[in-house]
């Protein structure tokens, strides 16, 4: 699926981009992070250290995850799937149809092409 591939190839320039040597010279430390994308949970291993562009935060949005804490995550969302959310609580409904029509409306706005009915 081109969606997929697409996402895939945004996920690994996001690495790249991230994974720069820092040349602060401050203590640095392994962190493990849990990451939840809509295919699949995927553990991630990055560096952090005191200086403003190497926190996990900041480390974390640039790969395209929002962090569940500022400081040490150890859960980190992808902001594709909280966008998903968001649209599914716009479009809530007491009814079965909300979930269709809320994947529907995120699907068209990422260029995914839907057969059926």
């Amino acid at each position: 699926m081109l969606f997929e591939r697409e996402r895939l190839l945004r996920r690994e320039e996001h690495t790249v981009q991230v994974e720069e040597a820092c040349r602060c010279g401050k203590q640095w430390r392994l962190l493990k992070v849990l990451c939840m994308y809509f295919e699949c949970l995927e553990t991630i291993e990055f560096h952090v250290c005191g200086c403003p562009s190497r926190t996990a935060a900041r480390q974390l949005v640039l790969r395209g995850l929002f962090p569940c804490a500022p400081l040490h995550p150890s859960l980190a969302v992808s902001i594709d799937m909280l966008e998903f959310v968001a649209e599914l609580f716009v479009q809530q409904a007491p009814n079965e149809r909300a979930w269709a029509a809320t994947l529907e409306n995120f699907l068209k706005r990422s260029r995914v092409q839907i057969w059926g009915e």
